[in-house]
């Protein structure tokens, strides 16, 4: 049997789409906001001095995920930690992480 065969039948039936959205995260930027409203600081401000993209702020703007390295320069500016500025919300389908 080729090496390739028995990859196919092995993952054959296999949903990577329904994979995905188990392991899919979402994230809350809530207190991002608060922290800036707190610091005085709007987010033109924030992105300029941070010197972040307008299309990372949408996305923050959106609570899709961003790099590390935004949030790591959002963090020099407002001088504060990754876990003040960003929460990970426990996916409802976590039944579905123990299945994979």
């Amino acid at each position: 049997m080729l090496v390739e065969e028995m990859v196919k039948n092995c993952y054959d039936g296999f949903d990577f789409q329904l994979y995905k959205e188990a392991f899919r995260m979402a994230y809350s930027y809530n207190r991002l906001w608060k922290l800036m409203i707190d610091k005085k600081i709007n987010k033109t401000t924030l992105r300029h001095e941070a010197g972040i993209t307008s299309n990372a702020m949408a996305k923050l703007g959106k609570d899709l995920p961003v790099n590390i390295e935004v949030l790591a320069k959002i963090c020099r500016v407002l001088d504060c930690t990754v876990d003040d500025i960003v929460e990970i919300i426990p996916d409802e389908r976590d039944e579905l992480h123990q299945m994979f």
